[in-house]
């Protein structure tokens, strides 16, 4: 039988779009959706604030340029570290010479990606169109969790070499302080925290940071119903681990050696994703007229445009050949780091996760923090 719904001309692209917004999930089970913490912290709302440069990230003048690279420009005002001015008196006749704050600006490549898709023949293609199922939305979504999983794996990859200094001076990606976030009896160690708070105000940022980590301290969410005031007089009850993203991968990625326990902390606006949309500057559709069983049916050759998913818009790709219809989506991104001149100091610690009792050595003894 010819595709009734095709003959009215509806896309490919809408009518998986309008599958996705009725279907999407429906029969996946929650153990296939992705635990990407990383890429959930730098698209979530957390993640907008406290650096006046996310505007300029969000909005930039995206352009490919001669060597088909896409480029977003960003603009930032560099700040002054150490304070170097010198006062002068002003009156009805005194102006003084004043300077202008400096503005940096930075070139981020776009030029990382990932995709996935499937591909249909003419009778799959029509019971799709007919039956409206959700099976295919399933296969598209399966395809999809994997895609996501892709992509944060390159996004740890790309966070790994930009990790700053503790407030001593030494480096936290090399000299990483595995740091007891969990007391000896399983209660969060609320101290702990305070001296990671403590380090981000020392490095000027007074923002609470946003947290990236695997399973390990995902017992303090759960235990928070339980929580009350301890023999120590400290009311545990109070405790909200704010801002925690899970991330499924970040010990394997991020750690030296697979018992290794990470946990990711960042300034807000640290770190921010970059996306470049190819079909949304270059959109197209080209509709033909087949005949299937007697019948002229409306097919599309090739359609290009965005499609929304669950964690925003892809570049979508459709083209039809030979009896064969593929449906292939793709992102392109990169990870945007603040320059090492738009900070004073870069706000971005990696720690290790480990349990029992906070003393005075932990964080270096003697250190400023």
């Amino acid at each position: 039988m010819a595709t009734v719904i095709n003959k009215t001309g509806i896309t490919p692209c809408l009518l998986l779009q309008n599958e996705i917004n009725k279907n999407f999930g429906a029969l996946a089970s929650d153990a296939m959706k992705p635990n990407v913490g990383l890429y959930n912290a730098l698209i979530s709302d957390a993640n907008r604030v406290g650096v006046s440069i996310n505007e300029d990230v969000n909005n930039g003048q995206a352009r490919p340029t001669n060597t088909s690279k896409r480029i977003v420009q960003l603009r930032y005002v560099k700040p002054t570290c150490t304070d170097e001015s010198v006062d002068a008196e002003v009156g009805e006749c005194v102006t003084p010479d004043r300077g202008l704050a400096s503005t940096g600006y930075a070139n981020v490549e776009v030029n990382d990606f990932v995709s996935f898709g499937f591909e249909l023949n003419d009778a799959e293609f029509d019971e799709m169109c007919a039956s409206r199922t959700t099976v295919y939305t399933e296969n598209l979504m399966s395809e999809y969790y994997k895609a996501l999983k892709r992509l944060d794996k390159k996004l740890l990859a790309k966070v790994l070499p930009t990790f700053g200094k503790y407030p001593n001076g030494d480096s936290s990606l090399t000299e990483t302080i595995d740091v007891p976030f969990i007391n000896a009896n399983g209660t969060p160690n609320i101290g702990a925290f305070a001296k990671i708070q403590a380090m981000y105000r020392q490095l000027g940022y007074p923002a609470n940071p946003i947290f990236v980590g695997d399973s390990d301290l995902l017992s303090l969410e759960y235990m928070q119903k339980y929580l009350g005031q301890g023999a120590n007089g400290i009311n545990l009850a109070n405790f909200t681990f704010n801002n925690f993203f899970f991330d499924a991968q970040v010990n394997a990625e991020i750690g030296d050696a697979p018992t290794d326990k990470r946990l990711i902390t960042f300034a807000p606006g640290t770190y921010q994703f970059v996306n470049f949309l190819d079909t949304k500057r270059r959109e197209v559709e080209k509709p033909m007229l087949l005949t299937i069983n007697g019948e002229e049916v409306t097919r599309y050759e090739k359609e290009n445009k965005v499609m929304a998913l669950e964690d925003g818009d892809w570049d979508f790709y459709y083209t039809y050949n030979c009896g064969k219809h593929n449906f292939n989506w793709q992102k392109r991104f990169d990870l945007f780091s603040l320059p090492s001149d738009a900070v004073c100091n870069y706000p971005s610690l990696l720690f290790g996760v480990d349990c029992g009792d906070l003393t005075c050595t932990t964080f270096g003894g003697g250190a400023s923090y």
